[in-house]
């Protein structure tokens, strides 16, 4: 018989058995921890898990490369490297973003914790993409009906396409060609893999940004979510608000949290506005627990600041 050791003073288990062979009747140790075949169970498990989030991963990357190298080759237009003021990389910030999406879907689906693995393979899985849509135009290309790889190898076509690239600067309706950038273009060619790089680094921050339960190992789910706008004159009544909705909170009362922000003002924004707020909850789909989030903000900027200092969030049982 072989012999696992546990913790002490409890006696040996059975090989294959999930409930110590000396237990006391109805009192149930969980031996299984230690089980080699629920090991196994569990590393196949596992494995069966990392093989679909890497083909959700992967099917995403080759959905984007197939889509763009096809637009190029057909159309002319290489969407991935458009820029904004020469120097931000939008169209390849985009595809980044198209090709890591797969696991993104594929953290949600298998309620994978964002760790900095999964930041890995999305920012590799975006950079890759960006060489592998090269390639992909290359063997697509013809001149003459003769397919582009029949006459230069894939490297000698990326060299002098990179340095053969030019910069088209259109205003409105005009545009103008000012010709090609040479060995310049290695630093616009670097633009571009930055930007699907960073496409890959936004992916994670969107999944970063759930709400994870670490005890279940699942991610939360959205319940409701009402937005109240406020305009310049209605501060007393946005303070109001902030003041009703903490003592509910107080007495967790979810439900009377609810319903003093609910009857505030409209969904739709009024003219003239200046402060909102925003008020969550989402739960956990397996214990249950429930998050509820309340956000002041503060329009600024022509963007909308979080009040900080006014802003709370807390973890209610399945009972509250």
């Amino acid at each position: 018989m072989a012999k696992y050791p546990i913790l002490k003073g409890v006696p040996e288990f059975k090989e294959d058995a999930f409930f110590c062979r000396h237990a006391t009747p109805g009192v149930q140790l969980w031996s299984h921890t230690y089980s080699p075949r629920v090991g196994r169970e569990k590393m196949t498990g596992k494995a069966v898990r990392y093989l679909i989030f890497s083909f959700l991963g992967f099917s995403s990357s080759f959905f984007v490369i197939g889509g763009l190298a096809l637009i190029e080759v057909y159309s002319g237009y290489a969407f991935y490297s458009q820029m904004v003021i020469f120097i931000v990389p939008v169209g390849a910030i985009i595809s980044g973003v198209g090709a890591a999406g797969g696991y993104y879907v594929g953290a949600i689906i298998l309620d994978a914790k964002p760790t900095a693995k999964i930041l890995f393979n999305m920012v590799a899985i975006s950079i890759v993409s960006y060489f592998l849509l090269h390639y992909a135009v290359y063997l697509l290309l013809e001149i003459g009906g003769v397919h582009l790889s029949y006459i230069m190898d894939f490297f000698t076509y990326l060299d002098k396409r990179i340095t053969d690239s030019s910069i088209t600067i259109s205003v409105g309706h005009a545009s103008r060609d000012m010709g090609g950038l040479g060995s310049m273009g290695y630093a616009y060619a670097a633009l571009q893999v930055v930007g699907f790089a960073f496409g890959g680094v936004m992916v994670y921050l969107f999944l970063k940004n759930k709400t994870y339960c670490d005890i279940c190992g699942r991610y939360y789910d959205l319940e409701w979510q009402y937005t109240r706008y406020y305009g310049e004159n209605d501060q007393d009544e946005f303070l109001k608000t902030v003041e009703s909705v903490a003592k509910a909170f107080d007495n967790s009362d979810i439900e009377g949290a609810r319903s003093i922000h609910e009857e505030i003002k409209s969904d739709v924004p009024i003219e003239n506005v200046h402060l909102r707020t925003e008020m969550m909850l989402e739960r956990c789909p397996k214990c249950e627990c429930r998050l509820l989030s309340f956000i002041p903000s503060r329009y600024t900027g022509g963007d909308w600041n979080e009040i900080g200092e006014l802003s709370w969030s807390a973890v209610f049982p399945r009972n509250k």
